[in-house]
This record gives C-alpha cells, structure tokens and sequence, in this order.
C-alpha cells in the first residue's frame, strides 16, 4: 500500500491493491454545502464492477467540500488547480498502472474532463458536465443553475483564468488529449416540447461538438442526472463496463426486453409515434404504474441501444483504439 498523497485530508481516498492495474479516478459532484455534505463518487459502484467484470481496480477518490468545481484546490492538498494535478500527478505516477481513467458527474464531470487531460489519462467519463464557467454564455443558454458555485469561486480570488471554458482549453491543450466521452441529460423535463425546447445540458454538450477528442453521447430520455437515470434503471454498473472495457451491452438488452407491451412501444415509437401517443392506449389496458413502468423499460432500451451503437475508443488496460473504433 502506497501513501495516498503528499498532503492527505479527508478529501481524498483510496483504494490500492498494488501496481499493474487500471487506475480509476472519480471526482465528487455537486451538493448544496448548507444542506448536504460532499461525497466521494461510485465507491460502492466500481466494487460492484469489478465483481461483474472479474476485473480489478486500483481507485483513487476526490470531492470538494467547497463546491467551487475544484477549480479554487481542493481543501488538505491544492491551492488552485495546477497544484491539484500535480499531486493527482504524482500519485498516478508512483501507482503504477496500465490506464488510468477518470470519472465524474456534474461537477465532478468538469473536473473529470480538465484533470483528466491534465495528467495524461486515457479515457474520461463524464457524465452532465458544463461546458464553461462564463456569465456571458450561460446567459445565452439560460444557464442559471449553478450560479452560487459561480458566485463563491470568484469571491475566493482564485485565478482559475484557463480553465474556465473546456473547450476552449481542450483545443488549446498542448499534447494528446484524453479519450472523453461527454454523457448528457437531452430531455429538456415534463411538458416540454423537444422540437422547441433544448435541454441546457445539450446547450453545453453542443459546444464540444468541433473537439476530435470527445465523443456526444446524449441520452434523451434522461435530464441532467443521468447517473441516476441509469441507476434507477438498474444499469448503470454495465454502461460503466461498457464505456470503460468495451462490453456489449446486449445481454442487459435482452434481459430487460421481453414483454410484449415494451415490445409494442418499441416497435409503434420507430414508427413514428410518440410516447405521449401510445400511453394513454395502454392505459386502457393496465393500470397507471404498470403503464409508466413499461414505458421506462423502452425509453432505457433507447438509450442503451443507442450507446451500443457508439462502442468506447478506449479499452481500459489495454492498447488506445484509432478514434472513431
């Protein structure tokens, strides 16, 4: 077991079985700090994944208490983030292993993205990430969501001037970039017409749609949580196996397609028609929560289906695949 890094805290942890192993880094997300402590992400998660994929894991985990989107240090080891990757830096390179990928959500997916390229990770994931921290173009998109975070890391007085639009720094970024698959929320929520109304995670995903590097993957029947999304459809272990190892997910598609009435949604919706059209006739047939269950049942086999279709570049461990593999 090797020290975790220079300066420990409670921010960071641990878990490390020796060298010769894929590296995995997660980043906490966002949590209101007046109501809710900030947590490590997918501890349980990457356990359950090695025990479905008989892979094992070395795993490094981070948050920000200070909600700041890692950009102002992280509290017990940086100041700012240049420091910050220089001890995730550090760490990578006494651990030894044969990838390293890393991992976020919201918050966390920004600083999976800016991190991960500056250490020189192989494969990002990164799930509902913005694109910036600009007034300007958040205006533009109606970006009023994170506003406090915004407020709090211009009042620390950090200069984060750099590494405040990704895009911007990924084109400008000198030396390779990480494979990064930016995984987004593009249902813009009920009562919502989609062919007017853009979800304001697609607002942000469309402005990496010129950066060679990073792979769209919108889930459109997922708004900005889309972890959760995944989870509550019990899948979200095999999308991290997908994305991370290359595993099909087919035998999870065949696992949860096999009723008829999802069989039906299915076939009328590539047809054409809209779940807003087919739900009520269901509703004929079955009560409410059966209608709704079977719904979400095609809605995730949408989703999964689509990702299928869009294999990783990356294979954890292994050797980096020609972009676009």
């Amino acid at each position: 077991m090797i020290d975790l890094l220079p300066s420990l805290s409670g921010n960071a942890t641990t878990e490390y079985g020796g060298p010769g192993k894929p590296l995995v880094i997660t980043f906490g997300f966002y949590a209101d700090p007046n109501t809710a402590p900030a947590n490590f992400e997918f501890q349980g998660r990457l356990k359950k994944l090695e025990l479905i994929s008989g892979r094992e894991l070395n795993k490094l985990f981070l948050r920000d208490p200070s909600m700041r989107w890692y950009l102002a240090g992280i509290d017990g080891i940086s100041e700012d983030v240049a420091s910050t990757a220089a001890a995730i830096r550090d760490f990578v390179e006494r651990a030894e292993a044969t990838s390293v990928t890393v991992i976020g959500q919201s918050m966390g997916a920004y600083a999976a993205i800016l991190f991960g390229t500056l250490i020189g990770a192989d494969k990002v994931i990164s799930f509902g990430p913005l694109s910036c921290f600009d007034r300007r173009t958040w205006s533009l998109m109606n970006e009023t969501r994170w506003v406090p975070p915004l407020d709090a890391l211009e009042a620390s007085g950090v200069d984060a001037a750099g590494y405040t639009d990704l895009p911007s720094f990924l084109a400008s970024h000198d030396g390779p970039l990480p494979d990064i698959d930016l995984i987004y929320g593009a249902w813009a929520g009920p009562g919502t017409n989609t062919a007017e109304v853009t979800a304001i995670d697609s607002a942000h995903a469309v402005r990496f749609v010129n950066t060679p590097a990073v792979r769209l993957l919108p889930v459109h029947h997922a708004q900005h949580a889309v972890v959760e999304h995944f989870r509550a459809g019990g899948v979200i272990t095999e999308v991290l196996a997908h994305r991370m190892f290359g595993d099909s997910l087919l035998p999870t598609l065949q696992r949860i397609t096999g009723d008829q009435w999802v069989g039906w949604l299915l076939e009328n919706v590539m047809r054409g028609s809209t779940f807003e059209q087919l739900l009520p006739v269901m509703g004929q047939q079955m009560p409410i929560d059966q209608v709704q269950h079977r719904a979400t049942q095609a809605k995730l086999i949408l989703d999964l289906s689509a990702f299928e279709e869009l294999p990783p570049a990356v294979t954890v461990g292994g050797e980096r695949a020609p972009a676009g593999a």
